[in-house]
């Protein structure tokens, strides 16, 4: 908020032919608002997936602590043909306490509607939502997923430093190849009859 005092003096006074007049000015006490701060984050980030396969997505908005409660919205890119499950909102706040949010909606809504999200702060806003990669999906193809978040003010709010809206992406590579390990242990030493 801007006050300002006046303190603006305009006289003139004559004295032997000559006038002399005071100065005009103004003062203005001006309050700044700290800027509201907010970070976007998305993980897994990259990785493998197999046909058939899962894996479980985690968007995290931190309203970064000691700064004004702050809102936007969330969007998201969810990838073509993938089926979403077990998805799930909170907020965790500063002293640690977590709240459900519902309803909490499909990711594949995410893109045309986005969430609306009020956070206050310190607190931390979590999506999850668990993807399923269809079984005849092709080895080497890449599963693209990109969260958004948009300050419902831009102006006084940094996303992930900048002011205006901020991204987090990943990308997994679909393999047909599953890697396991097999190990038996002991694999050798002593025995004795009767042991």
């Amino acid at each position: 908020s801007t006050t300002l005092t006046p303190q603006c003096y305009n006289e003139a006074t004559q004295t032997a032919m000559a006038w002399t007049a005071t100065n005009c000015f103004a003062t203005a006490d001006t309050k700044i608002s700290p800027l509201m701060a907010v970070t976007l984050t998305k993980t897994p980030a990259s990785g493998t997936l197999f046909a058939g396969g899962t894996i479980d997505y985690v968007v995290t908005v931190t309203n970064v602590a000691g700064k004004p409660a702050t809102s936007g919205t969330l969007s998201d890119t969810w990838p073509a043909g993938i089926a979403a499950s077990n998805v799930a909102c909170s907020v965790t706040d500063a002293s640690n306490a977590t709240t459900t949010v519902t309803p909490c909606p499909a990711p594949s809504t995410l893109a045309a509607t986005p969430l609306a999200v009020a956070l206050k702060a310190g607190d931390v806003f979590t999506y999850k939502a668990t993807a399923t990669v269809p079984a005849g999906t092709a080895p080497g193809s890449f599963i693209d997923n990109k969260a958004t978040w948009t300050p419902s003010d831009i102006a006084h709010t940094t996303c992930n430093g900048a002011n205006a809206a901020c991204d987090a992406s990943t990308r997994h590579t679909v393999s047909d190849t599953m890697a396991v390990t097999l190990s038996k242990t002991p694999a050798s030493g002593t025995l004795f009859a009767g042991g």
